[in-house]
C-alpha cells in the first residue's frame, strides 16, 4: 500500500489529464470513497455536510442547511466538470 501526502491533490486531477498522460498505463489507479467529502458541523447537534455518491443521500444532507442548494447541487457539480 503506497501513498502520498499530495494524495489528495492526487484526486483532484482532471480525468482527460489522466488519459491524455496514460498514467493509467503507469498503474495510477484511484479508490473511490463513499463519502467523498464531510465536514463537520458547528456543535454537538449538528451533523455536519456529508457528500455521497448517491445524489438523493447528498441532496438531504444539504437540504438540511439549504433547501434551494440542495436542489441545486447537481448544476453545481455540472458547472466544476
Amino acid at each position: 500500500f503506497n501513498f502520498s501526502r499530495a494524495s489528495y491533490l492526487a484526486g483532484l486531477m482532471r480525468p482527460h489529464i489522466v488519459r491524455d498522460l496514460g498514467l493509467v498505463d503507469y498503474g495510477l489507479r484511484f479508490l473511490s470513497r463513499d463519502p467523498y467529502s464531510f465536514t463537520p458541523g458547528k456543535t454537538a447537534d449538528d451533523p455536519g455536510l456529508t457528500l455521497w455518491s448517491s445524489l438523493s443521500e447528498t441532496r438531504r444532507s444539504i437540504g438540511r442547511y439549504s433547501a434551494r442548494d440542495a436542489e441545486r447541487f447537481e448544476d453545481y457539480e455540472a458547472f466544476l466538470g
